[in-house]
């Protein structure tokens, strides 16, 4: 039996704005459902994507020092994510990989991946 998904990104505000924005992305018949605590290396790290994946929401644990870069190819200078808050990644149906670098001088441990 296949997993479903739905994502739906949320942003209150409130204080000298009050509001309540939702951005549902689309459902994902076929989504791979799978949610992983990893220890993840320093240096370079290949992520390949589960069959079906159309978003990763990477979650760092609130104790991390080391920063954390997104990039296409080892090579890429790449985006820092942030070391402690939840990042999410959409993709395009042609990418089948990304690489997770942590700048560190030791492993990340408990990274949490939410695959979608």
């Amino acid at each position: 039996m296949a997993t479903a998904s739905q994502r739906i990104i949320q942003i209150q505000f409130s204080g000298d704005v009050n509001a309540s924005l939702a951005f549902p992305a689309q459902a994902n018949a076929v989504s791979p459902g799978a949610f992983n605590s990893v220890d993840l290396p320093a240096g370079n790290n290949t992520i390949t994507l589960l069959t079906g994946t159309k978003a990763l929401t990477i979650i760092p644990p609130s104790t991390n020092t080391f920063a954390l870069t997104i990039k296409g190819i080892v090579g890429d200078t790449g985006i820092p994510i942030s070391k402690t808050e939840p990042t999410t990644l959409t993709f395009d149906t042609a990418v089948t990989s990304f690489v997770l670098t942590n700048n560190g001088a030791g492993a990340v441990n408990g990274l949490k991946l939410i695959w979608s």
